[in-house]
């Protein structure tokens, strides 16, 4: 599947997570909700880059997975919600709005879960050493999601769908974890 890039509203955000604790057992960085029941959401892709912010007390791995979730039908909570306003993120200008998904990710701690069915993991990433030290970058802008190969594609969601992307990290310290995405309205 791929979006008219001629009459569909087109856009590209990177959401960046706060400073959040690592001992992380599937922990929800971010939530992107749909729940328009006229039109569905495309994603086409979806990149994650992490680094430790404060010194593992131990060698670990950070473990990043999307997941497509049903049957939503409680936002989730803690964290900031991204205001998807006027221009911001817009690849054309020129189009108007036409609905936008709601987008949830960390400050300090993980998402509260809200009310929804996990499907399953459709990507993911795993860094297995996971640096002692701080300031450390350890998974490089990764694609989970992408439309740009014969055997990944895009994902599409219908109204109270969602994809959310959570972490497992067994040690202690803190991570930061930035998101970049597309979507545009089918």
């Amino acid at each position: 599947m791929s979006l008219d890039f001629t009459s569909t509203d087109v856009r590209s955000l990177y959401v960046e997570t706060g400073i959040v604790a690592a001992t992380l057992t599937d922990g929800e960085l971010l939530q992107i909700r749909w729940t328009d029941t006229t039109r569905k959401l495309y994603i086409p892709y979806l990149k994650v880059h992490a680094q430790v912010e404060a010194t593992f007390g131990a060698a670990g791995s950070l473990n990043v997975r999307a997941a497509k979730v049903s049957g939503w039908t409680v936002d989730g909570t803690g964290g900031s919600t991204l205001t998807l306003t006027g221009n911001l993120g817009k690849l054309d200008t020129g189009i108007a709005r036409i609905a936008v998904p709601g987008v949830r990710y960390a400050t300090t701690a993980a998402l509260g879960a809200g009310t929804k069915t996990v499907d399953g993991d459709i990507a993911g990433v795993v860094a297995p050493y996971t640096a002692t030290l701080a300031n450390t970058k350890v998974i490089d802008d990764v694609v989970l999601i992408s439309d740009m190969s014969v055997f990944l594609r895009g994902v599409t969601l219908n109204a109270n769908e969602g994809l959310i992307v959570r972490a497992t990290a067994g040690a202690t310290g803190t991570i930061r974890a930035g998101f970049q995405f597309g979507y545009g309205v089918i």
